[in-house]
């Protein structure tokens, strides 16, 4: 009979240690995908945490605008299911200061359109004041109704610290939603318990010689931060059609290479050039 016992006992430990040994699935984890394999990648589990904070930040003053629309196209692609548009849980929620709309301008329902947020499907907040700012975003990810929350917390904020960014992270955490904070321009000097953090700045996607005058979306990204993973430069686009990121380098410029150009971000003289690796 203690030998059935025991039998049954391994058994039971062999199964739990199956199911810890079993990778789990990117969904399982709670990730979202650019929507660029080469890109993808580079990421931990091949995607963006859910259950987080990743943050966004402007080169210079003269790119807020692009780090704006990178920040909507990482909420549109976090509404996203396997790798398909989701029916449900596609609400997102932005919370602006008021003054950001006096500074940068208001959000623009047809601009956002064309980065695939339905303005209908979208809950503006616009607090007062930076304390309430922190409260809106964190009650909007505890709420656990929105595919992605995003924030625009500027890098001078005097109440955005390391336990209010722990604080955020917690709530976005437990309810698996990916809070995408907005942080302005330049270098960001506090400590912060984002996953990511990404440096963007406009670039054109007009090929040298074209006839067309406007081009698409495109930003030059460099992942300064990645719990897990390692820093890299990419040269991207947003495709509105397939709702996805996709290289702004052309075939012409690769030489036929079908691959986007990346290069792992590291100091000059350890740095390489490689395409889609």
């Amino acid at each position: 009979m203690q030998s059935l016992k025991k039998i049954e006992l391994m058994a039971g430990l062999r199964a739990q240690i199956a199911a810890l040994e079993t990778p789990p699935s990117q969904e399982e984890e709670g990730r979202f995908q650019l929507g660029l394999d080469a890109v993808d990648r580079r990421l931990p589990g091949g995607g963006l945490a859910r259950r987080g904070v990743h943050e966004v930040r402007a080169a210079s003053y003269g790119d807020m605008g692009a780090a704006i629309g990178f920040a909507a196209a990482l909420a549109t692609r976090a509404t996203f299911a396997g790798g398909m548009p989701s029916g449900k849980d596609r609400l997102i929620a932005w919370c602006q200061q008021s003054w950001g709309a006096y500074d940068m301008g208001a959000l623009y329902g047809p601009g956002l359109a064309g980065f695939g947020i339905d303005p209908s499907r979208l809950l503006l907040v616009n607090p007062a004041r930076e304390p309430d700012m922190l409260w809106a975003l964190e009650e909007c990810v505890r709420a656990g109704v929105f595919a992605a929350v995003v924030g625009e917390v500027p890098a001078t904020s005097r109440h955005f610290n390391l336990r209010a960014s722990r604080r955020l992270h917690l709530a976005a955490e437990d309810a698996s939603t990916p809070l995408i904070l907005m942080r302005g321009f330049g270098e960001l000097t506090s400590p912060s318990a984002a996953l990511t953090r990404w440096c963007v700045s406009a670039v054109s996607t007009v090929e040298e010689g074209s006839l067309h005058a406007i081009d698409r979306p495109g930003w030059q990204v460099d992942l300064e931060k990645c719990k897990g993973g390692r820093p890299f430069l990419s040269a991207l686009a947003w495709d509105a059609c397939a709702g996805s990121f996709v290289s702004s380098v052309s075939e012409k410029q690769r030489g036929g290479d079908n691959q986007p150009a990346i290069s792992s971000s590291l100091p000059p003289s350890e740095k390489i050039s490689v395409y889609g690796t």
